[in-house]
């Protein structure tokens, strides 16, 4: 018996003991568990987590990694059938939904090196040549513009503003040239806009070995990092503006459904752009003549890196055809005593065999659903729905979730308690993002779970890696299957991943396949049953909890820290009146928070299960209370005022983003704009959380 099951067989047998001893082995409460309710939750518990296996776990990975399966092909038809029929199997209601997407594939990549010598690069990589499979192997970017272009070259390093303003001091002009830059330090389609908004006529884009190549240790196949041939493949619309088909922003891509004209998208780049391996970015890195970039332009190949033009001159075409294309989302339900219900998702596409991204996660989701059909074979139905869904399209930009929220809106508004993404992970510790008022029960789902390596509880090591007792949520931007959920919607979410121990330097290249996967990214996928477990305790509480554990103090707490970092800023620091309003309302949401915390105590004691529904009611809305419906200034679709993706970064989030973003243009009525549209949301959630609570619990 493995040491989770050993560890599940544990808690099941003290569930199930006398109740004095019990009290002795487990701790008596749970939060938002009324007393009464406790044995009977850890009793679940304890049968949830003896299911998952790595064993199971590896199977899944291996069945749905078997051939590519980009969204919008066949390929990706069938896997979405595959995890239909296994949820039909184990008794759930599914559904497969369908919408029409605007969805590029790639149909011809060429790149030369026509001067100061004319050679072909090789822009296609190693991998199973097998019919309508066989134009994925090549290295190609979605949503670049179709052209064919011949220009000098410049590299630009990271491709970020910063660099360009290094070039600037070099004399090196970008405008009609083809810019080369290597991946990191920001989401790819940055580079490109940048690239653009300077007049750039192409991009190139490469993995230099300095991040995961042979610099970093040894290459496939004696070590996990990356070979001088493998591509890192990717998107690269512009998803800081708007996720989901770029043809139907705000609106779901279903019949009838009126849809912009491509060239009217504003979050689809006019230019081509191309990924190279790193074998190949050398031969053109050799070409570049010009002065050596600054000391942080260097990467690992052995060569000066110069910025150029010189005599380098580069022609590439890149040919993708266009068109809208069905992508199928598998949403599969357990029914539960109320109307509300908990969502737990995940996405099924992948650029090509998707081992680790994303089957990892959806071994992890597949492991859930066992749990949770193994509870329902012992008669269980819970408080509250829980709905499992697998995700399309979610490479191009999160779109068949974003489409699904989109056409499911007014619903999600209503009833949904919460929104659990499991993406990717590696062999590691817990590291989770999300809504902070979910902190309580990510850190209580982490105390019930074992680490897979130390046997200790995964909240150990949590703690141990954050050095806190109480460790923090990460913030959320872009780039996964929470987005529309959580900026859109105003859904309280989380993410979930784990990593430091396993190696996963393949992204989105052909060599990310089920091998990889359990030999290098989670060794014996023996950290699927632990991801599998975590999400799984935290979605059970959250379905059966007599009252909803949403703690909005965790809250103000961080917009607190946010506030003082902004103050702390050595340039264009908040002023001070701005700073005062905000705390104004922060106070009035601390107080709010205690008052409704301390209301529902008082409810679940009493067991007064009417308040108690009338605060679950209310409870995962303060979420929403947060977005505006204005949106962010200059891209409507992101409405949450305490995050967003940042527009230089692209995935990564931005705390205060409307005040941080006018703070650093210097923009003194936007700031004062913005100061104002934070503080009305910060009271709007103070609002609704004093409604929560009947006066008369408030008051005794």
């Amino acid at each position: 018996m493995t040491r989770p099951r050993i560890f599940a067989a544990l808690l099941l047998a003290t569930a199930l003991a006398p109740a004095r001893g019990a009290a002795q082995r487990v701790a008596d409460s749970i939060p938002g568990f009324a007393a009464p309710s406790v044995a009977g939750e850890r009793t679940r518990e304890a049968r949830f987590l003896a299911v998952p296996t790595a064993e199971s776990a590896g199977s899944t990975v291996r069945r749905l990694a078997r051939r590519p399966h980009l969204a919008g092909t066949p390929g990706g038809k069938a896997v979405a059938d595959t995890l239909a029929a296994w949820m039909r199997g184990l008794g759930f209601r599914v559904t497969t939904e369908r919408f029409d997407v605007y969805l590029p594939h790639p149909v011809r990549v060429r790149v030369a090196l026509t001067a100061p010598e004319r050679v072909e690069l090789d822009v296609r990589e190693r991998g199973p040549e097998s019919g309508s499979d066989a134009p994925l192997l090549q290295d190609w970017n979605a949503y670049g513009a179709n052209g064919r272009v011949e220009a000098p070259v410049v590299y630009a390093s990271y491709g970020t503003a910063d660099d360009y303003r290094a070039l600037e001091r070099l004399g090196v002009e970008v405008r009609g040239r083809i810019v080369l830059a290597r991946y990191g330090r920001g989401f790819r389609g940055v580079k490109v806009a940048e690239a653009e908004a300077r007049g750039a006529v192409g991009v190139l884009i490469f993995s230099d070995p300095s991040a995961d190549g042979y610099a970093a240790g040894d290459t496939l196949p004696g070590g996990p990092f990356r070979p001088s041939w493998a591509v890192q493949r990717g998107t690269v619309s512009y998803l800081w503006r708007y996720t989901g088909d770029p043809l139907t922003p705000g609106a779901p891509s279903l019949p009838g459904v009126p849809r912009l004209r491509p060239e009217r998208a504003d979050d689809l780049p006019r230019i081509p752009v191309v990924p190279l391996p790193y074998g190949e970015a050398l031969r053109v890195l050799r070409a570049l003549g010009g002065p050596e970039g600054p000391a942080g332009f260097r990467g690992a190949l052995p060569l000066p890196y110069r910025v150029g033009p010189g005599a380098a001159r580069v022609r590439m075409e890149s040919a993708q055809s266009y068109a809208v294309r069905p992508v199928y989302d598998v949403i599969a339900r357990i029914p539960g005593r109320t109307d509300e219900e908990v969502i737990v998702g995940n996405h099924h596409d992948a650029w090509l065999l998707g081992g680790a991204d994303p089957h990892s996660g959806t071994s992890a989701l597949v492991e859930v659903a066992r749990g949770l059909a193994a509870l329902r074979r012992t008669g269980w139905t819970p408080r509250r729905g829980i709905t499992l869904a697998f995700w399309d399209a979610e490479e191009f930009g999160a779109v068949g979730s974003t489409e699904w929220v989109e056409a499911h809106a007014a619903r999600l508004r209503a009833g949904t308690v919460a929104y659990l993404n499991v993406d990717m992970f590696t062999a590691g510790t817990l590291d989770v993002s999300g809504s902070p008022s979910l902190r309580d029960l990510v850190l209580g789902a982490a105390e019930a779970v074992p680490d897979p390596v130390t046997g200790r509880t995964v909240a150990v090591e949590w703690r141990t890696r954050q050095k806190r007792d109480a460790p923090l949520l990460g913030e959320l931007g872009a780039g996964s299957d929470w987005t529309a959920f959580f900026h859109r919607a105003g859904i309280p979410s989380l993410q979930w991943t784990s990593n430091g121990r396993g190696a996963y330097t393949v992204y989105h290249s052909v060599l990310d396949d089920a091998e990889y996967a359990g030999r290098w990214a989670d060794p014996g996928f023996r950290h699927a049953p632990m991801m599998a477990g975590v999400m799984g305790i935290a979605t059970l509480r959250l379905a059966d909890a007599d009252a909803l554990p949403f703690r909005y103090g965790h809250y103000a707490d961080r917009v607190e820290a946010y506030l003082a970092a902004l103050e702390r800023r050595t340039t264009a620091p908040l002023p001070a009146d701005a700073a005062a309003r905000i705390r104004g309302a922060l106070a009035a949401l601390r107080g709010a928070a205690l008052a409704a915390g301390s209301a529902q105590a008082r409810a679940l004691a009493a067991g007064d299960t009417l308040a108690l529904a009338r605060m679950d009611a209310v409870l995962p809305r303060v979420e929403g209370a947060f977005l505006d419906r204005a949106g962010m200034p200059g891209r409507p679709w992101y409405r949450h005022t305490l995050y967003a993706p940042g527009v230089d970064s692209g995935y990564d989030p931005v705390a205060l983003p409307g005040i941080a973003e006018a703070l650093a243009g210097g923009d003194g009525e936007g700031m004062r704009r913005e100061t104002e549209r934070l503080e009305r949301a910060l009271r709007r959630a103070a609002m609704l959380l004093r409604s929560a609570a009947p006066s008369t619990l408030l008051t005794r």
